[in-house]
């Protein structure tokens, strides 16, 4: 089940991307051997963050358990920055306004592809939250499904302000600020190992530093209009 919502996320996200871009009037085609590089190069960026970061005793041991994707072990962030550099890549060659029109187009299929995505962690197991007490009542922070739903309401909120008039680029940098800081308050309640921790997950210091970076480029848009 997970990877059956896993690959109906990533073909709906493409599909999605293709779409926004000839809105715009970028070509479709491009679009999609964009996103089907940002979804290897994301892929291959989640794993590798697992195997070098999470668990590199695990894969040490045995080699082998690389190939082992049955077993599951990706990280978002690390499949995010990759997919995001991919794009980045493509884009230089282009003006800012360009650049920006291809971000803002990417931006509401990674939210998707989130939301969705979160749902088959929940099938899987993986991605858990803590065990909280309250009175003689036990429950578990059901986190996949709560990112589930926080994501939802921004990718609502997206499809609502890119109908007004915004710049280029804000709703690329509005989607990165907010889906950082909620990455980051929603990371207390996780339980599942992430890898050593300093004060704070490896996740939640990526989300500081994205957060940092999304409202530095949001401040400098709102200056220049």
């Amino acid at each position: 089940m997970y990877f059956l919502i896993q690959a109906a996320a990533a073909v709906l996200c493409i599909y999605l991307f293709e779409k926004r871009a000839e809105r715009v009037g970028l070509f479709k085609q491009t679009a999609l051997y964009l996103g089907m590089g940002i979804l290897f190069f994301g892929w291959l960026g989640g794993r590798l963050m697992h195997i070098i970061y999470e668990e590199p005793t695990y894969y040490w041991q045995d080699w082998h358990r690389i190939f082992d994707f049955s077993a599951g072990g990706f990280v978002f962030f690390g499949g995010a920055l990759a997919g995001w550099a991919v794009l980045e890549i493509y884009v230089r060659r282009f003006s800012a306004d360009i650049r920006n029109q291809w971000r803002d187009c990417l931006v509401v299929p990674i939210s998707l592809g989130y939301a969705i995505g979160r749902v088959g962690c929940s099938f899987a197991g993986c991605c858990f939250g803590r065990f909280y007490s309250v009175g003689s009542f036990d429950f578990q922070f059901p986190f996949s499904l709560t990112a589930t739903a926080c994501e939802g309401v921004l990718l609502f909120t997206l499809l609502k302000i890119e109908k007004k008039s915004l710049p280029a680029g804000y709703l690329a940098w509005f989607w990165l600020f907010f889906h950082s800081l909620t990455r980051f308050v929603l990371e207390f309640s996780r339980e599942d190992f992430r890898g050593p921790s300093f004060v704070f997950s490896i996740s939640q210091w990526i989300a500081i530093g994205l957060a940092c970076v999304a409202w530095m480029q949001l401040r400098r848009i709102s200056k220049r209009k």
